[in-house]
């Protein structure tokens, strides 16, 4: 190992995690910020993901909100920082880049898993709002939203560093969580939960 390889442990919760010399250095940059010193991941990209649930939460009481919720899209987490006016959102997507894989992992596909749930649910909303099933509509979004507000709950906590989803992290294939069609499983997903 070179010297410019040499790797400082993590303080603060990410038991036996070790910084590359570039996190190393722009972890100090992340003091102060809302931006996880652990995970190098924030909460704030959760807010783009909480904008398509409460326009979801409307429909039942005002259908017209459906044509309002179709319109959202999904954004990436470097993309929901560019188009903000926040001070952190370039320091935001440098630490997304170089995120540790034992967070950045889970995270990202927890938000596929979210983003995938959000576009089944308003396919699913759209003929029922056409029929005006009322009853249908409240099904749907009551048993959806659940859904993917425990899925945002599961990726506050990866950003917070969870050592819990460290574990779960660390038992996926790397190669097999880069393809798009793969999400944490259910039981994975209920595990965290128990």
């Amino acid at each position: 190992m070179t010297t410019g390889d040499v790797q400082t442990a993590v303080g603060g919760g990410a038991a036996g995690a070790v910084l590359s010399p570039a996190q190393d250095a722009l972890r100090a940059e992340l003091a102060g910020s809302n931006i996880n010193e652990t995970t190098f991941l924030a909460t704030d990209y959760l807010n783009h993901l909480n904008e398509a649930v409460m326009m979801i939460e409307l429909v039942p009481s005002a259908p017209d909100m459906l044509e309002e919720a179709l319109s959202w899209r999904p954004k990436t987490y470097q993309e929901h920082f560019q188009d903000s006016d926040l001070a952190l959102a370039e320091l935001a997507c440098r630490a997304y880049e170089i995120a540790p894989p034992r967070f950045r992992l889970p995270f990202d596909l927890t938000i596929k898993a979210i983003q995938r749930r959000i576009s089944t649910t308003l396919a699913a909303l759209e003929p029922l709002v056409e029929a005006g099933d009322n009853g249908q509509i409240g099904l749907v979004v009551l048993s959806s939203c659940k859904t993917i507000q425990d899925l945002i709950g599961v990726a506050a906590a990866i950003v917070n560093g969870s050592e819990r989803m460290a574990d779960c992290a660390a038992t996926e294939e790397p190669a097999a969580a880069e393809e798009d069609e793969t999400t944490m499983s259910q039981a994975d997903i209920d595990a965290l939960f128990g």
